[in-house]
């Protein structure tokens, strides 16, 4: 079974919301949270005007942090998408908020479709497999030989 992780294409800019992170020129750079968030609610609503409040209510979940927070979000994301000079990828609406400009797109990863493993799968693999079915095989070696021990007394 395949899962499927969503993607941004921002500009040339890969960003994965999953994993907080972005990848330009092939290089991979952890985001913080809140930046990331930003930078997702941004690309849900691209080519849109996103006020501040609607930030506010998806990257933090309706907790006001502060006009401060927030800009200090979008000038750190100026500077992981490298929005200098005369792009503008992220663009100030002057008291309403901002607005994620240019070529976004959706993708699965760079040429084929990202598998994500189930956390079952991944706990039941290799070392962790073998450490449960030690486990198991003790478990059901002492219950025996408490069984048998409450049976001779």
């Amino acid at each position: 079974m395949l899962w499927y992780v969503m993607r941004y294409l921002i500009g040339d800019v890969e960003f994965n919301p999953a994993a907080s992170e972005i990848i330009s020129h092939g290089r991979s750079t952890h985001l913080q949270p809140q930046v990331s968030s930003v930078l997702e609610c941004l690309a849900r609503h691209h080519g849109e005007v996103v006020s501040r409040e609607q930030i506010f209510d998806e990257a933090w979940h309706g907790r006001h942090a502060g006009d401060e927070c927030l800009t200090r979000c979008i000038s750190l994301l100026r500077q992981h998408l490298h929005d200098r000079d005369q792009r503008h990828l992220i663009e100030t609406i002057p008291r309403i908020g901002y607005r994620l400009t240019g070529s976004v797109q959706l993708c699965d990863a760079p040429g084929t479709p990202s598998q994500v493993v189930p956390f079952w799968r991944r706990a039941l693999s290799g070392h962790s497999l073998r450490m449960l079915l030690f486990a198991g095989a003790l478990l059901v070696c002492l219950s025996g030989w408490l069984i048998a021990a409450m049976i001779v007394y």
